[in-house]
């Protein structure tokens, strides 16, 4: 400080130094939070302050103060907070430092500041409105937190036939890309051609090696009581060539019937999806004569919306097309017109592999096929109702886009509209293909959005995502943590805590949902965030071995699971 501040920073007298040296019995240690640290060499000499000298920026974060008051006293994360700090604490303590005592920030909620009333940090919640009253929030009440959890915490409260599992997909968890017959995928050509949109350069080639580890994962699925288990075929490892006349790879087929065996030998039963490439109905049939005695719930199709969006729109992922204003990155491609064209042929090909399906071998077979869908939950920013004709149409463009042709036959009227001759037509043909071919419908979501009106469109860069008019954001785990620290995932298990309840309550309200997936059975390869985020309920060292361990998320559902 003495030598960035020089002149404007007061010297201590002799006196005063004698007054304020050794002063202390004892330190109060107040603290928020923690900042990562970047050089910044050149000093601002024109506008100088404290914030210039010190070259910090600093953030802050709080509870939202648009809960309910029941909402507003379930204060779990409060809870996690001083669980893990308190144990933290208690760490600090066994190694020799002299830590006398804990104040919790706060009594009960108050004025904070510049902030006001607007968050909410105390142990006591209070309600301003109409009049000022106190309730006891759950980290004060253990007694509160232990019935409100028991009320659904285990799988008993949920309906007998109601499946728990995990899931997986064919690239971001098998590895051996170029092993047992295996043809090159898109993503394997994608992620060698164009390295640099992952994190980290880092790609599907061993990925977290389920293709030489499937026995001991599934071992550790069994030890978290999961009864289901959502997996993808890839097509380049059971027809290397693309197409059935190419030659079908019996090692590829031996993988997956080895796989599916390992399952029934286990207690789980089978969640198939197949991943659309050329030749799909040829690919679905061969996976239906291999292996339909066994699986009972087909998947055509994994996130379709994914696929073309982030493919063919942004060009962020496989194939990576887009327009040449959307991407320099992008080789080739047209985002006004191919996230459409291509959305419309996935909608086809899983007509295709539907009917194939029903046609021909759900008589014998006894199981079911259908599609899984993402989307975000969407609601008006305002109560305006231009805002609130804006969150519909984001759900038409996102949920609508697959599930109104699905259910109906037909693009829902606002796509129809705005994108006009852009947008591919159903023939009466295509129609019947389409329309009702889904036994059931998976339903993946990640995070909710608030959708503004925007009245004028772009009329010279012109893309799906424009037509929108959506923002699209996500978040997740760092990967910057020891084995001993990943594994404590207790924010999951408060999500999966939370969510599984609201699954309860949908049930309740008479919502026919019959089963829960958790993305993602082990930490695995995460498309362009590489293996930097962790979403897995099994924690792999990516640094010794690829070896495994059960988060505490893993032991939380194997708690749950008990029956």
């Amino acid at each position: 400080m003495r030598s960035i501040v020089g002149k404007r920073l007061p010297e201590f007298t002799p006196e005063q130094v004698t007054l304020v040296k050794g002063s202390c019995d004892f330190i109060g240690l107040n603290y928020y939070t923690g900042f990562y640290a970047i050089d910044v060499p050149v000093a601002n000499t024109v506008n100088v302050s404290y914030e210039y000298d010190i070259l910090a920026t600093l953030t802050s974060m709080g509870d939202a103060n648009n809960v309910t008051t029941k909402e507003g006293v379930k204060d779990y994360l409060r809870i996690y907070f001083y669980r893990r700090h308190l144990g933290a604490v208690q760490n600090a303590i066994k190694v020799g430092v002299k830590v006398k005592g804990f104040f919790a920030w706060t009594f009960i909620d108050n004025f904070e500041w510049g902030s006001g009333y607007t968050i909410s940090t105390g142990s006591l919640s209070l309600v301003m409105e109409p009049r000022i009253v106190l309730m006891i929030k759950y980290s004060w009440a253990h007694d509160s937190v232990a019935t409100e959890v028991s009320s659904f915490y285990n799988r008993t409260s949920f309906p007998a036939d109601f499946v728990f599992g995990t899931g997986s997909s064919a690239y971001q968890f098998e590895g051996a890309w170029k092993e047992g017959g295996k043809g090159l995928s898109i993503y394997d050509i994608f992620t060698h051609k164009y390295a640099d949109k992952i994190a980290n350069r880092s790609n599907g080639d061993v990925a977290v090696d389920f293709y030489h580890r499937y026995k001991e994962d599934v071992q550790l699925m069994k030890f978290m009581g999961m009864d289901a288990f959502r997996f993808s075929i890839s097509w380049a490892r059971i027809l290397p060539r693309g197409k059935l006349s190419g030659g079908v790879n019996k090692e590829g087929v031996a993988f997956y019937n080895n796989l599916i065996d390992e399952l029934i030998a286990n207690g789980s039963m089978r969640s198939t999806s197949l991943s659309l490439l050329a030749d799909f109905a040829d690919f679905a049939e061969l996976c239906y004569k291999e292996f339909g005695d066994r699986v009972k719930h087909w998947i055509t199709l994994n996130e379709p919306l994914a696929f073309v969006y982030l493919g063919y729109d942004l060009g962020s992922l496989a194939p990576g097309r887009c327009s040449a204003w959307m991407n320099n990155d992008c080789p080739a491609g047209d985002s006004a017109t191919e996230p459409y064209i291509v959305g419309h042929h996935m909608l086809l090909s899983h007509g295709v592999a539907a009917k194939v399906y029903k046609e021909k071998y759900q008589a014998s077979q006894k199981g079911q096929i259908g599609i899984s869908l993402a989307s975000p939950w969407i609601l008006p920013y305002s109560n305006s109702k231009l805002n609130e004709e804006a969150a519909q149409r984001a759900l038409d463009f996102s949920y609508g886009w697959f599930m109104t042709p699905l259910t109906y036959g037909e693009y829902p009227e606002t796509m129809r509209s705005i994108v006009g001759k852009r947008l591919p037509e159903f023939t009466p043909e295509q129609v019947t293909l389409v329309k009702g071919s889904c036994d059931f419908i998976g339903l993946n979501y990640y995070t909710g959005f608030y959708a503004i009106d925007v009245p004028v469109a772009n009329t010279v860069n012109i893309s799906y995502g424009n037509d929108m008019l959506a923002i699209l954001t996500s978040m997740g785990d760092a990967n910057n943590v020891t084995t001993k620290e990943g594994v404590k995932d207790y924010l999951r298990i408060y999500f999966y805590r939370r969510h599984l309840g609201a699954v309860q309550n949908a049930i309740k309200a008479g919502v026919k949902v019959k089963g829960f997936f958790a993305w993602a059975f082990i930490d695995n390869f995460e498309w362009i965030s590489g293996y930097t985020i962790r979403y897995g309920l099994g924690y792999v060292d990516y640094r010794d071995g690829l070896k495994r361990y059960p988060k505490r998320s893993a032991f939380w559902f194997k708690k749950f699971n008990l029956k």
